[in-house]
């Protein structure tokens, strides 16, 4: 039975960890340039702040998807909290479920009660996931241009 959550960053980041890889190996357009290397210690700083926040997934207790969010003030707009998407994965079993409609939708549910104003989700573009953003009703409204320039 698939159940969603919230949970404490201390509580799910040992599960999150072999997931990231996965993850990376999926979406990381640079790669082979930029290796993997959370900065946990930024995380923990958020957590400990009271703004970020972890949504799962699990199945019968196995975490198979997780939705990470921080969470503030916008800097153009201090009447609203904004909650800014860091990263959200899906094991490939799950994707294109109705489970992952309602993941999403307990995501947006939990953050509204939280005061939330806008929800913004960030996605690469060679392995994007426009049509279910689409579907739940967010708009594409900003573009983000990249460029690598670091050592080869």
């Amino acid at each position: 039975m698939i159940k969603f959550n919230v949970e404490d960053y201390t509580d799910c980041i040992d599960e999150i960890k072999p997931m990231l890889s996965s993850h990376y190996s999926e979406v990381e357009f640079y790669q082979g340039r930029v290796q993997l290397n959370p900065n946990f210690e930024v995380l923990e700083v958020l957590d400990q702040a009271g703004l970020l926040f972890i949504c799962t997934m699990r199945d019968e207790g196995k975490l198979v998807g997780y939705n990470v969010f921080s969470v503030g003030k916008a800097m153009h707009y201090k009447d609203h909290d904004y909650a800014t998407n860091y990263t959200v994965y899906i094991d490939p079993e799950y994707r294109h479920t109705e489970e992952t409609v309602y993941f999403f939708n307990f995501c947006e549910e939990y953050l509204k009660g939280m005061g939330v104003s806008i929800i913004q989700y960030q996605m690469k573009t060679h392995k994007t996931f426009s049509t279910l953003m689409n579907h739940l009703g967010f708009e594409n409204t900003e573009s983000i241009f990249t460029k690598y320039v670091g050592q080869e």
